[in-house]
């Protein structure tokens, strides 16, 4: 799960805010826990991604 869409969600269903902390510690408490995102990925070269697509793809 991912801490800001599930805010957004929480937000739009109950029309109450809450931070990233507080939204991951309700998920803690129901046994969830929301994904941050690994820097292995943001450093990702795009080229090699879309040469690993299309050979998967095949």
């Amino acid at each position: 799960m991912d801490a800001g869409r599930s805010g957004g969600l929480i937000a739009r269903l109950y029309r109450v805010r809450l931070t990233e902390q507080g939204v991951g510690k309700y998920l803690r408490r129901w046994g969830l826990s929301f994904q941050r995102a690994d820097k292995r990925r943001l450093l990702v070269v795009p080229a090699v991604v879309a040469v690993e697509l299309n050979r998967s793809r095949l």
